[in-house]
């Protein structure tokens, strides 16, 4: 998929060209429903041809559009074979075509510039998860992104062994050196848990030279050993890691998948709250937020949004209207978040959507009509 940048870039070069943009649900149910979406597709753009008002000049886009996006799907003959697909299509040819490993709804679009708000929302599953599992003895770190688990580094605990001698002979039992009323037993369990200490600082020092890229961070495993581990994370890794119940050494590979996806699920529904609640907090006349359709599009116009919310309701009640913004906020450069979960149902109570400032906006409260004829013709 697309990181950020590059869908900005790819959106700047598209936006004054017609095109033809395609979201496809990969899930099939059983085998008889393989096929199922070729055939939705085929209707859709059909219907869509028919809507079309235009010059002769539009149809034969569209048509060269169709063509191009028929060669993108030529080797597929059954199933999808992942949970999505994505094309952004215009006369000149394919911008972009690929499956994606997130589920995304059927949509088909035929706008001036790509329709990509879907794209913003399935970008979410981009980032990666780093798992560390780790008990006193071991610990274990993978990477998870876009449904692969891959494994990256085993660390070991080594503390000093030694065996307590008596005059040449075998240790009596509760024979101890004498060091200061140090038992050997007293003595050989402190070097160990100096080995997990020392191990599980090394996998610290590691998951933060992996985390350079905002990766979430979970950790499982012996609960003394999993939860030492979260303390000795710095301020700024901790706040975006959490423990993960349940897994050892022993896990299967599959049970650690599901860990992580639910992991992720679990961080990104807590950092949407808690952005939710920062704007929440923050908004009001000349203040650094805004909340509600009408002064984030204020906002938006005036080019001052540096982080643009939008709640999944909303943009499933109003497609046109989260595109336009999406957009706006794409233009300049503006982070887009679409939030689901609790932070979601709050944002919602205010209009399902909301903004961070860079400045401090007057609330200009433009009309609240969407202009569809920019994304249409």
């Amino acid at each position: 998929m697309l990181t950020r940048e590059q869908l900005i870039a790819m959106q700047r070069s598209l936006e004054e060209r017609q095109v033809l943009s395609i979201y496809l649900d990969g899930r099939a149910s059983d085998p008889a429903s393989r096929r199922a979406w070729h055939a939705w597709l085929v209707a859709t753009m059909a219907s869509l041809r028919a809507t079309l008002t235009g010059d002769a000049a539009t149809l034969r886009d569209f048509d060269r559009c169709a063509e191009h996006l028929t060669s993108a799907l030529v080797g597929v003959t059954g199933a999808l074979r992942s949970k999505g697909w994505v094309a952004f299509v215009s006369s000149d040819g394919v911008a972009l075509a690929e499956p994606v490993p997130v589920l995304v709804p059927n949509v088909v679009r035929w706008t001036r510039g790509a329709w990509v708000s879907p794209y913003i929302r399935a970008q979410k599953e981009l980032r990666p998860v780093l798992l560390a599992v780790v008990d006193a003895r071991s610990a274990r770190v993978y990477r998870y992104a876009l449904g692969v688990l891959t494994p990256l580094e085993t660390f070991h605990a080594h503390a000093p062994g030694f065996e307590p001698l008596h005059m040449g002979s075998a240790p009596r039992p509760h024979f101890h050196p004498g060091t200061r009323g140090t038992t050997g037993a007293d003595a050989a369990e402190r070097a160990r848990r100096d080995g997990t200490e020392r191990m599980l600082r090394e996998v610290v020092e590691r998951l933060s030279q992996l985390a350079v890229d905002d990766a979430w961070i979970l950790i499982g495993g012996m609960p003394g050993a999993s939860r030492e581990t979260l303390a000795m994370l710095p301020d700024g890794l901790r706040s975006r890691a959490s423990l993960a119940a349940g897994l050892s050494r022993m896990t299967p590979s599959s049970s650690l998948r599901q860990a992580a996806a639910a992991g992720a699920q679990r961080l990104r529904r807590a950092l949407d709250a808690d952005v939710v609640q920062i704007v929440l907090g923050h908004a009001g006349d000349d203040a650094r937020d805004s909340v509600g359709e009408l002064d984030t599009r204020a906002a938006l116009a005036l080019g001052g949004v540096h982080m643009l919310l939008l709640s999944v309701a909303f943009t499933e009640r109003h497609p046109d209207a989260a595109e336009q913004m999406t957009r706006l906020a794409l233009g300049q450069q503006a982070v887009v978040e679409i939030v689901a979960g609790g932070g979601a149902e709050r944002l919602d109570a205010v209009g399902g959507t909301g903004a961070i400032l860079r400045f401090p906006t007057p609330r200009l409260r433009p009309a609240l009509d969407v202009d569809t004829e920019s994304l249409t013709t």
